[in-house]
């Protein structure tokens, strides 16, 4: 039997309202990571700085280097700092929250129902799911964070650097989202039976 209370279910139900929830740590360690991310595109740009020098093609100093190098070091150690704090308090609280809605759950049922059940669904939402939800849901929040800016951060220094080699760029790279698409609802659905599994076994 199905449980009642899926990752489906949670993600529609009560996922905006648990992120919601711990809006506070999340908005923290998303800034944390927004600069965390513009940093790797920074030190990008400073090797290639680096390089032109060299060559003599930059119109910049390596002191000059130097001192943007310190100054943007200096900010990622601390955007590092609370990124290290604030992350975990958020999933705690995103996880706290979400048990403890499941929970609540399962206590506004009936005895006779819940005994109908297969108790050991509610054991593995508690557990396996949990730890699904916490990866795909959550910390997923703060990896899209990333992804985003490392992109349209490569982007622009592609675009800077050589346009028509950033055009082919992005043709290559169409080639294998396109083929993710097709798969897409096959691996939801392989996640599902995981989840139904983890809970039989």
């Amino acid at each position: 039997m199905k449980k009642e209370i899926g990752i489906q279910r949670i993600r529609k139900r009560y996922l905006k309202e648990i992120v919601c929830q711990s809006r506070k740590w999340l908005v923290m360690a998303g800034i944390a990571m927004l600069i965390l991310s513009i940093y790797n595109i920074v030190i990008s740009w400073l090797l290639q700085t680096i390089i032109d020098i060299v060559s003599g093609d930059s119109s910049m100093t390596i002191l000059q280097v130097g001192i943007i190098a310190m100054i943007t070091f200096l900010i990622f150690i601390a955007a590092y700092v609370i990124y290290r704090v604030a992350r975990p308090k958020y999933l705690y609280q995103a996880m706290l929250c979400y048990k403890q809605k499941i929970f609540c759950k399962m206590i506004d049922k009936n005895l006779s129902s819940f005994r109908k059940e297969n108790t050991s669904q509610y054991l593995s939402m508690y557990t396996n799911d949990a730890k699904m939800i916490e990866m795909y849901y959550f910390d997923s929040v703060l990896e899209m964070i990333d992804l985003t800016v490392s992109f349209v951060g490569a982007l622009l220094l592609m675009l800077w650097y050589s346009p028509i080699l950033t055009v082919f760029g992005l043709i290559l790279s169409v080639l294998p989202i396109a083929a993710s698409f097709p798969i897409a609802n096959k691996m939801a659905e392989a996640e599902r039976k995981v989840s139904d599994g983890n809970g039989e076994f």
